[in-house]
């Protein structure tokens, strides 16, 4: 099953207006700075995709069927190129609303939109 990405940004849109998601807010304003950034500046983005790798690790891992196979790698021992970080960036653009529905809505929501198994 893949994800229904106009739901879930319909359900994140919902949750905006019923909770508190500044934090989730303002990490999507801070990847959109960072991908309009001229010259596009690969040590912020390199600091930015890190913490939010770390931040939502648990996340990214369980939806990596429905990602491609996306899942967080530690201890990398080479950089990152600027299209890499910039890809991954618009990963992060596009899944953060995904990780906000799992750590803020009811799993059986969560099941419903994303076809996943959650314990």
């Amino acid at each position: 099953m893949s994800i229904d990405y106009n739901r879930v940004f319909q359900e994140f849109e919902k949750l905006k207006e019923e909770k508190d998601l500044s934090e989730y807010s303002s990490e999507l304003c801070e990847i959109n700075r960072l991908l309009n950034k001229v010259p596009f500046d690969s040590t912020m983005a390199s600091r930015a995709c890190s913490f939010l790798a770390t931040k939502y690790e648990k996340e990214i891992n369980l939806l990596s069927g429905h990602t491609g196979g996306t899942r967080v790698v530690k201890g990398r021992t080479t950089a990152k190129t600027a299209i890499e970080l910039y890809n991954d960036l618009l990963f992060f653009k596009d899944h953060i609303p995904v990780f906000a529905l799992i750590r803020k809505s009811k799993a059986e929501a969560v099941k419903a939109i994303l076809g996943l198994q959650i314990h």
